[in-house]
């Protein structure tokens, strides 16, 4: 399967170069303006003056350690902000949150209700793409544990596009199929916009792959590793120019998805147990931010409410089958002032200062044999955060400049009363293009609503790897919350570097070291093992002769984690000359492109984990478990000690070229001397896009390819999946490499028109 794709890449690849070099190859008056790729009538074009910061960065004396200009953005091929978000997310990923949730997302320097406010902005609407660090995110009311990402709008433009977008795994068994529309105006401070999205997705059956179990029965027709898929959404914001710079916008958005999924065959009844997920998901947001001076405050609200029913038909033993309802609400609102107290000889004495209301919400209710099990959990808060940054003139002989920032948040809680958080670090820039930070952090913090109060599901006939006897076990396993959960405290430090030894070709180096220390942290262990075992022993249960009988997956407390990482991130980036060509014959198209310039980005992004332990009651005499060295606590086995992120991107006379890679070292997990060892994983993936806009030929004979972009993708290029071995080289049933990726080699193309 693997050489056949080489092939149809060349078959793609070769023509467009040729194109593109026949595009080069004529000439243009020096004074035809230069159009940016999906820039109508004119559409200023962002222009960086180099020593002065440029409008609507954000607060703060922070440098971005990424800046992505239009003909960056192009070579992604994403059609919108949220998928350009994912595909940049080694680049805005942070190791110092509680969960690896998106960056903290701004508009213009200023906060949004929520990253659905903007999500679904076609990217042709972005003049550039900031990437601050974590530090950034005080000035705007949030802790420093996100990352930050700006996105600045051209002021004026007009966008509808519709996208088609079809794919297949190479091994079959599921056809992937997406229509989507996105319109967009900008008018100064006021926006505008809808978008619609419909997609589908088929089943993926154990009988569609490779899957065989160790009995010799072979996977299933009646069983998904992949459920079918039906989603569609909806959603709008618009945003309305206020006095003195002011601007209000409301939006809000609705998606629905139904997942259906089989589990096989029972003995009582011919047909399949088959499982119906309907989710629907409504948002709401509302924000009001004040013009950018040296005052400056934003109010935001927010409204969201998920309600997720999942109806699972089970066996003649229980004909009444099994109805599982939940409900999520959550309401916040946020008041944020940025106030300059006093400008300084080293610069303004700045203040940060919010206040934070939100009430979340969970009900749950399971019918099942005729019995309804109901449970309502609940959480209102109130907090306040303030941070100042002092910059003070670095004493002699000592180079450069500093400056200080001091926080502290107090949030008091319904169900755990009040927790403090308090913070505080330094900057120094002893030259121009160098910078270095340091940080602390202590933050209490309270459990995830769903960890406490989900419902508890009592599932007969799992399977469950089973490391005292390295086989697995089909035992009841018990998911849902735990009530006895309490908050936990973090303490974090960090040391950075950010470094630029040139600017053309830029040229930047960040350095993160990150230390983190958790008492109390909530864990869920998807792997039963020894260790796990015996600290909680009320967790497992067995029969005389050793079976398993029971594993209680719901989430622990333990006593204390550690966990050190070093993030090096380096960046590549150059500006392509592109020759200006004139015009000649008929122009069918109305809005041509030349001129441009071209960009060539490269990335290397390494994680070395240096320590992730955990100690799991506060006991002392209880074993440490170390992830890097033998200990487990999910299905993936231990924690990779080295995460390498690779990518390159090359936009040049309408053609993309992109090609990125990632790669996680090899683990084990040791039970007794007997490993199980999970292999090292590599992923490429490579896309190509072009844009007809480009090609005087296409358009005159194909008018109908005006504003048309197509895009054709290939992920997981070499068909690499995890190895999973026992200690004889077998692979357990749960760990078959079709079993944790159904899906593989992975083929995808999009059609982006702009009306």
């Amino acid at each position: 399967m693997t050489r056949s794709v080489w092939p149809c890449l060349a078959a793609v690849l070769a023509p467009l170069p040729a194109a593109a070099t026949a595009q080069e190859s004529g000439g243009q008056s020096a004074s035809e303006p230069s159009g940016e790729a999906g820039d109508p009538q004119g559409d200023e074009v962002t222009i960086i003056v180099e020593g002065k910061r440029p409008t609507w960065s954000t607060l703060g004396d922070f440098e971005p350690e990424l800046v992505l200009m239009p003909e960056d953005i192009a070579a992604y091929g994403a059609g919108s902000l949220g998928e350009l978000l994912r595909q940049i997310l080694a680049e805005t990923s942070s190791g110092r949150g509680r969960s690896s949730g998106p960056p903290v997302v701004l508009i213009n320097g200023r906060r949004v209700s929520g990253f659905r406010e903007v999500g679904r902005y076609p990217v042709s609407a972005v003049a550039r793409v900031e990437v601050l660090p974590e530090e950034v995110s005080l000035a705007y009311g949030f802790a420093a544990d996100q990352r930050v990402i700006n996105f600045i709008l051209k002021r004026n433009v007009n966008i509808t596009t519709a996208t088609v977008r079809a794919g297949a795994p190479f091994e079959g068994g599921r056809t992937l199929g997406e229509l989507d529309g996105q319109f967009l105006k900008i008018d100064g401070a006021e926006r505008f916009s809808l978008d619609g999205t419909f997609e589908t997705a088929d089943a993926i059956r154990e009988a569609d792959r490779d899957i065989v179990f160790s009995d010799g029965s072979a996977g299933s027709s009646d069983r998904t590793i992949a459920p079918d898929t039906r989603e569609w959404s909806a959603g709008f914001s618009a945003s309305l120019g206020l006095p003195a710079g002011s601007v209000a916008t409301l939006s809000g958005s609705y998606i629905n998805t139904r997942d259906t999924a089989l589990f096989g065959a029972s003995s009582n009844s011919p047909d399949p147990l088959s499982q119906i997920t309907d989710t629907s998901d409504l948002y709401t947001g509302l924000t009001v931010a004040s013009g950018l001076a040296p005052s400056t405050w934003t109010l935001t609200a927010s409204y969201s409410e998920i309600k997720e029913d999942t109806a699972t038909d089970l066996d003649t033993q229980r004909p009444s089958g099994r109805e599982t309802n939940l409900t999520r609400r959550l309401g916040q609102a946020n008041a944020l002032l940025n106030q300059r107290l006093a400008s300084l000889a080293a610069g303004p004495l700045t203040l940060s200062a919010s206040l934070d209301l939100s009430m979340r919400q969970q009900d749950s209710a399971i019918a099942e044999a005729g019995i309804i099990s109901a449970a309502s959990i609940g959480r209102d808060a109130i907090g306040g955060r303030v941070s100042l940054d002092l910059p003070i003139l670095a004493p002699a002989p000592i180079p450069g400049d500093f400056a200080l920032n001091g926080n502290v948040e107090v949030q008091r809680l319904s169900d755990f009363g009040s927790l403090v958080t308090y913070g505080y670090g330094v900057r120094w820039r002893p030259v121009p293009k160098l910078r270095l930070l340091a940080s602390i952090t202590q933050e209490e913090g309270e459990p995830a609503l769903n960890d406490l109060g989900a419902p508890i599901v009592v599932t007969p006939g799992s399977r469950v790897f089973d490391f005292a006897t390295l086989d697995n076990a089909l035992a009841t396993r018990v998911t849902g919350g735990n009530p006895d959960l309490v908050p936990d405290t973090r303490r974090v430090w960090k040391a950075g570097l950010q470094w630029t030894p040139s600017n053309k070709p830029r040229i930047s180096v960040n350095l993160d070291y990150t230390s983190s220390r958790i008492d109390r942290e909530v864990r869920r262990f998807a792997l039963l093992t020894p260790e796990f075992e015996s600290a909680f022993t009320d967790r497992v249960l067995r029969d005389a002769a050793g079976a398993l009988l029971s594993f209680d997956n719901r989430p622990v407390q333990i006593g204390q984690g550690n966990r050190d990482e070093l993030r090096t991130a380096i960046t590549f980036s150059k500006r392509l000359a592109t020759k200006r060509r004139r015009q000649t014959g008929p122009a069918p198209a109305k809005r041509r492109r030349s001129g441009r310039p071209g960009s060539l980005r490269i990335s290397a992004i390494h994680r070395l984990t240096l320590r992730d332990e955990a100690r799991l009651t506060e006991a002392s005499d209880t074993p440490v478990l170390d992830f890097l060295r033998g200990s487990s606590g999910d299905e993936v086995g231990g924690t990779p000690r080295h995460q390498f992120d690779f990518s390159m991107y090359r936009w040049k006379a309408g053609i993309g070229l992109a090609m990125a890679v990632r790669y996680q070292s090899a683990t084990r997990v040791t039970n007794a001397g007997s490993d199980l060892r999970f292999s090292d994983l590599t992923n490429l993936g490579a896309r190509v896009t072009y844009e007809f806009n480009y090609s005087d030929a296409i358009l005159n004979a194909l008018p109908v390819l005006e504003e048309t972009l197509v895009a054709i993708n290939v992920s997981n290029i070499f068909d690499q999946k995890q190895r999973v071995t026992g200690p004889s080289g077998q692979t357990p049933d749960n760990f078959q490499p079709d079993l944790l990726d159904p899906f593989g080699r992975l083929f995808r193309i999009d059609i982006r028109k702009r009306f």
